[in-house]
């Protein structure tokens, strides 16, 4: 059996998990999550709870008439005094190390990073997946694992069939490995259709 654990850079995205492992936090795939948000006087890093619904909502990105890239992404970790750590990197620059994902042996299939509605993975109805067009997902991902991003990339709109190989491509992994990807959000200009949603991230793979 092939496991995988995510982390999430919280201190330096030109440094990967072997140089530096204690930039990095484990994510709780059952108990975490991670929050894309403009932030706001109550939703910060270190701000020491898991924002409410509310509060989110108070600090939601504001449909403007010019395409928006959400300002942030927090991992809420719910089992540390800080609860909000912001993922140092995120968005369309250049940062490579920033979503790490650990596999401890070799896999049969490339991993692949991908969006669904729900854990059912059968759907992308919500608005920010494109509102079931995959290609106008908002959600912007791309493989960081042999290299940085050039800047103000759009990678590929990750949803249903279009999906990230975490292996740049080069297939199943012969060992145990970290591979990276960036991920943003990009709200286009004049969204006719404001959204409150929790999409599912998911990495795919099999092994032997």
């Amino acid at each position: 059996m092939t496991n995988l654990i995510v982390r999430v850079n919280v201190v330096d995205a030109t440094v990967n998990y072997a140089t530096t492992p204690a930039d990095y936090i484990t994510v709780d795939i059952a108990a975490d999550r991670l929050i894309w948000t403009a932030g706001s006087v109550d939703v910060y890093d270190h701000c020491g709870y898991s924002p409410t619904a509310m509060q989110l909502n108070a600090a939601a990105t504001l449909i403007i008439a010019s395409n928006v890239e959400v300002a942030y992404c927090f991992l809420d970790d719910v089992s540390s005094v800080d609860k909000l750590h912001q993922v140092i990197g995120m968005g369309s620059g250049t940062g490579r190390y920033v979503f790490c994902f650990s596999f401890d042996a070799l896999t049969s299939s490339e991993p692949t990073l991908e969006a669904w509605d729900t854990i059912a993975h059968s759907s992308t109805n919500l608005h920010v997946l494109g509102n079931g067009t995959p290609a106008n997902s908002m959600i912007h991902a791309i493989c960081t694992t042999s290299g940085a991003p050039a800047p103000s990339w759009s990678g590929i709109s990750l949803a249903g069939a279009n999906v990230v190989e975490l292996n740049d491509g080069s297939g199943a992994l012969g060992a145990a490995a970290d591979l990276y990807a960036n991920i943003y959000i990009k709200i286009p200009a004049s969204y006719s259709t404001p959204e409150v949603s929790q999409p599912v991230l998911t990495v795919r793979y099999t092994y032997v």
